[in-house]
């Protein structure tokens, strides 16, 4: 598997986290919390793998501003 691709699965898997996270009564409490929980993985490998790319962003408006 592509990088792209895992990242692709990885942005649709949040999508749709976030969207049963937004019907809290419909889900309840229990599986709300269950399914925040289970965001924390997937948010932090897409965390990481944009983070080269948000370092040179801040490292060139840095840059720019000095």
């Amino acid at each position: 598997m592509t990088m792209q691709k895992f990242k692709i699965i990885i942005d649709a898997l949040l999508t749709v986290f976030l969207l049963l996270l937004m019907p809290y009564g419909l889900v309840g409490e229990a599986a709300y919390e269950w399914i925040g929980a289970g965001m924390y993985l997937p948010l932090s490998i897409s965390g990481v793998s944009v983070w080269r790319r948000e370092l040179s962003i801040w490292s060139a408006l840095i840059g720019d501003l000095l």
